[in-house]
């Protein structure tokens, strides 16, 4: 846990305090908070914090950093006026990581993210003490709060990094600024917000907007968007279809990665699916521009693991659920469809999906895709939200078992109905749908 003086980060934050108490942790979700912790006071749209100044005084909060407007009870909290709490929040998460000594890996895109981010973090601590994003907390509150949670000795921190509108990675660069910054793939997801898939570039390239960024990492394909064309770094490009700075080869159930044409000895990699071994690929290339060696990757390459709801295999019984329920964007659905194991005997691939979102005006045909895409490959079809529903049309003239749901506990009851040995049921859908609760 960090070890920092109470006082020392009052002052960053405009009020001075003369205790000597120590800091352990920052949190917002007074749920998660622990004795020690400093809370930050957030005003969301359906919650005030100010609301849990008991709870978390009585939890052990070491004081609550507040809105100036607040004139309730401290309930013998130290409380720390400001005038806005997350700006508070994110200069204090600055101030503290300019004091630090470490190198910071950013890493951003429409899919792929935090399994790029586990990957890289995995194969680095090999050679470095290296801390990361917990899960994705990539948000304007999520970064800072896990740069104030860092032990603070770390040589190398794994930072994922996200938005939904323009200028907010542009902020989180600045909190944290990468020397090394990576994009993973350019696509569909929050498409709602920005238009098209070239203004989503554009948000995505601030991950470059640091001058203190050396370099980026960036797909060859994507190197088609005019953002993407002048930067103020070097750019090191990756590939899986065509040559590239790294290039992704396989042979069996070996890879190969050539790095400037030059072929690397061979990784056993322990995921069979195409879109893994691309994160793979990613992960491999930043931690070369970090000087592992290709034989200390290779000793890491056992370790690496995927994170929760992210392709999770789950068996029960007979059954096999793959449960990629964290989050959908179009390109991840096709994604997982494409990587889908086959059904044991005369069993069926089951597809549980739930609407996705922040698509705008594409939601229509992006749902219609993948209605069309899944029924070459899917036998039974489970449609959870209104976003679903262009897709019975298409289900039903290619005479596909599908049912439509608007009721979570009707969904998980006709989907337990119907499942059998040798099955292998895809769940996948948008995070507000929280279909993972189907395997509770």
């Amino acid at each position: 846990m960090p070890k920092c003086g109470l006082a020392e980060w009052s002052d960053i934050l405009g009020c001075p305090y003369q205790g000597k108490s120590a800091v352990l942790g920052a949190r917002f979700d007074s749920r998660e908070l622990r004795k020690g912790d400093l809370f930050f006071a957030l005003q969301g749209k359906k919650v005030d914090g100010h609301s849990f100044l008991e709870e978390v005084a009585k939890k052990g909060a070491v004081g609550a950093v507040v809105a100036k407007s607040y004139e309730g009870p401290d309930f013998g909290l130290p409380l720390f006026r400001v005038d806005d709490v997350i700006s508070s929040l994110q200069n204090l998460a600055k101030e503290v990581q300019k004091r630090r000594k470490n190198r910071v890996i950013a890493v951003t895109g429409s899919v792929g993210k935090t399994t790029t981010k586990e990957f890289i973090a995995t194969l680095l601590s090999k050679k470095y003490r290296v801390g990361k994003t917990p899960g994705n907390a990539n948000s304007q509150v999520g970064l800072p709060l896990t740069l104030l949670n860092m032990e603070g000795d770390e040589e190398v921190l794994v930072l994922e990094m996200g938005m939904t509108q323009f200028k907010e990675i542009e902020k989180l660069v600045e909190i944290a600024p990468p020397e090394v910054a990576v994009v993973t793939k350019i696509g569909h997801a929050h498409i709602g917000f920005f238009g098209d898939k070239e203004q989503i570039a554009v948000a995505k390239s601030e991950i470059f907007s640091n001058p203190s960024t050396r370099l980026g990492i960036i797909g060859k394909e994507m190197l088609k968007y005019p953002s993407f064309q002048k930067l103020n770094c070097s750019i090191r490009s990756f590939s899986s279809k065509g040559q590239a700075d790294y290039t992704l080869k396989k042979r069996k159930e070996e890879i190969f990665i050539e790095e400037d044409g030059k072929k690397s000895p061979p990784l056993i990699f322990p995921f069979p699916e195409k879109h893994l071994i691309e994160d793979f690929l990613i992960a491999a290339a930043a931690a070369r521009e970090m000087n592992l060696e290709w034989e200390e990757m290779a000793e890491q390459v056992p370790a690496l693991t995927l994170f929760e709801k992210r392709f999770e295999k789950i068996k029960r019984g007979e059954v096999l659920f793959i449960n990629d329920s964290y989050n959908a964007s179009f390109e991840s659905v096709i994604t997982a469809i494409d990587n889908l194991p086959p059904p044991k005997g005369v069993g069926r691939r089951v597809f549980v999906f739930g609407e996705m979102v922040e698509l705008g005006s594409y939601s229509e045909s992006c749902h219609r895709k993948v209605a069309e895409h899944a029924s070459s490959s899917m036998d039974v079809f489970f449609c959870y939200g209104r976003g679903c529903f262009p897709m019975i049309e298409v289900l039903e003239k290619k005479k596909k078992q599908v049912s439509f749901h608007l009721d979570f506990k009707e969904l998980s009851k006709a989907l337990f109905d119907v499942v059998r040995a040798g099955d292998v049921v895809l769940i996948k859908g948008a995070k507000i749908n929280a279909l993972w609760r189907l395997l509770d």
